[in-house]
């Protein structure tokens, strides 16, 4: 986690600290399984045992590790607890039994808040208000809310992709699929308060894509265009290593030929540190209007960086 607001006196630079998250893990895992190496399927058996350790009650995750002091401030919420779960599904003998508990934790018109917490709903779901009512307490029900860029009722286009992916195209997530489209052709890719990038948003929908979910097929145009007004002389896509992972990701998830692919590979190869990693570049912010804090780390961008090489067939070794 990097403190925008601040200055760390002995570097020049915002302060830095470790800030361990499941969610961080979770990313870097799904990008390991596109990755053949021996050493990869032990990586996520031991991210798998993290996770479970990890799980609160009702199949539920938050940002924050439970050792974390932040932890009994900060409520679960759709982002994590999707992410986790699909991964579980695929790799970790499957899911917790929380689909009920996400779906209770929509608005009227079908859309994934943020935040997992009581919603004035009509449920008769004993334990959905068992779990929602054991969750609360001083510092989640008031000071949570006081204190970051969330709000209550956030409804964010990544948060709902990430749910999409872990639902899949059923009749439930229509609704996720047509906000996702028009947030497309309406060009409000960098709308979303946690991430804001073009690059991050086509990487999060061409995941359940990629799954099947074939509605998403109108986003292929509209990513390419995006991307290639981006793209520089270098084959950088957006910004850095990281965001050019991310929409070489994109591109391999919606099976696009575009000349891009080739000189971004190229480019993730020159970028490549001598320690085999890439540089660090954030990742996704606190949601405030001017962001305060930002996270991100040399491991996700690697980890995204080698999916797409991976995910495009390129070679450590030529570089």
């Amino acid at each position: 986690m990097r403190i925008l607001n601040a200055v760390d006196p002995l570097t020049g630079q915002p302060p830095v600290h470790p800030d361990p998250s499941p969610f961080a893990t979770a990313h870097i895992v799904y990008s390991l399984t596109f990755v053949k190496a021996p050493e990869v399927q032990a990586m996520i058996d031991q991210a798998i045992v993290f996770f479970r350790r990890q799980e609160i009650r009702g199949g539920m995750w938050r940002y924050l590790n439970k050792d974390s002091p932040l932890a009994r401030r900060t409520p679960p919420d759709v982002d994590d607890t999707a992410a986790i779960s699909d991964l579980l599904a695929q790799f970790g003998g499957g899911p917790p039994d929380n689909r009920a508990i996400l779906l209770n934790n929509r608005n009227r018109g079908g859309l994934f808040y943020t935040w997992i917490i009581p919603r004035a709903i009509l449920s008769f779901n004993i334990r959905y208000w068992r779990l929602m009512l054991a969750e609360q307490n001083y510092e989640r029900t008031f000071l949570y809310w006081r204190g970051s860029g969330a709000r209550r009722n956030d409804v964010q286009p990544i948060v709902n992709a990430n749910a999409l992916l872990y639902f899949g195209d059923t009749p439930e997530m229509a609704p996720v699929v047509e906000y996702l489209v028009s947030t497309a052709h309406e060009r409000r890719e960098q709308v979303d308060k946690w991430y804001r990038d073009v690059h991050a948003f086509y990487h999060a929908v061409s995941r359940p894509y990629a799954r099947g979910c074939v509605r998403l097929e109108a986003l292929r145009a509209p990513m390419v265009e995006r991307f290639s007004q981006t793209a520089d002389s270098s084959g950088r896509i957006g910004a850095s290593a990281l965001q050019t992972a991310l929409a070489l990701c994109a591109i391999a998830n919606f099976r696009v030929e575009t000349p891009l692919a080739a000189r971004a590979l190229r480019f993730l190869l020159d970028a490549q540190s001598a320690d085999g990693g890439w540089d660090y570049s954030p990742f996704y912010f606190d949601g405030r209007d001017t962001p305060q804090l930002e996270w991100g780390s040399r491991e996700i961008t690697t980890g995204f960086c080698l999916e797409a090489l991976a995910r495009h067939g390129a070679s450590l070794a030529d570089g």
